[in-house]
């Protein structure tokens, strides 16, 4: 039985702001935390040595060396199923958190739910700017689910809210990093 906070973080860990929200936030913290980071494959040899050296649990959210890889459906449905499975195998997570709201992302997210005390989701811009309407719904059941939804403009924020429902209000946190 470990006391420590585990985090689940669904995003591209070659992300220079994952990577820096690893080390400005939870690494600056005083208290026992476990982080798993689901990405794809890391191709920043500094940023794999950064995860690494700080204990970051790296879930791999892709079949290695499957024929499956060229067909594209199969290749998303195996990897989902190969993700989520390798998700679950750590029982329970206090939070899980979303970095760009993809479908993919928010569909592994809302299907491990149960897994968690509770969910976040970060839209970073072009998710939610260049996306259109329908994308916005599709991951409205993951979004009904989270405790907090971040983004970063009031741009941002009035389109969400335009996309989805006015009851998500007391749910968005504008984080600007100096942008607005």
């Amino acid at each position: 039985w470990s006391l420590a906070l585990k985090i689940l973080i669904i995003g591209d860990g070659n992300s220079i702001y994952i990577r820096n929200y690893i080390k400005n936030i939870f690494l600056s913290w005083d208290r026992e935390i476990e982080i798993y980071l689901c990405t794809i494959r890391i191709r920043n040899a500094e940023y794999l040595k950064f995860y690494e050296r700080n204990g970051i649990a790296l879930i791999y959210c892709q079949v290695r060396g499957s024929l499956i890889q060229h067909i594209p459906i199969f290749k998303t449905l195996i990897n989902f199923i190969y993700t989520l499975n390798k998700i679950q195998q750590n029982r329970y997570y206090d939070v899980i958190h979303v970095h760009f709201a993809s479908f993919i992302s928010c569909s592994l997210a809302f299907a491990s739910r149960k897994l968690a005390k509770a969910e976040i989701c970060s839209f970073w811009g072009s998710d939610l700017l260049r996306h259109r309407k329908w994308h916005t719904r599709l991951i409205m059941p993951f979004l009904d689910k989270c405790s907090a939804i971040t983004l970063e403009t009031q741009l941002m924020h009035d389109l969400l809210i335009a996309r989805t429902k006015p009851n998500y209000e007391n749910k968005i946190r504008k984080i600007t990093f100096g942008i607005e």
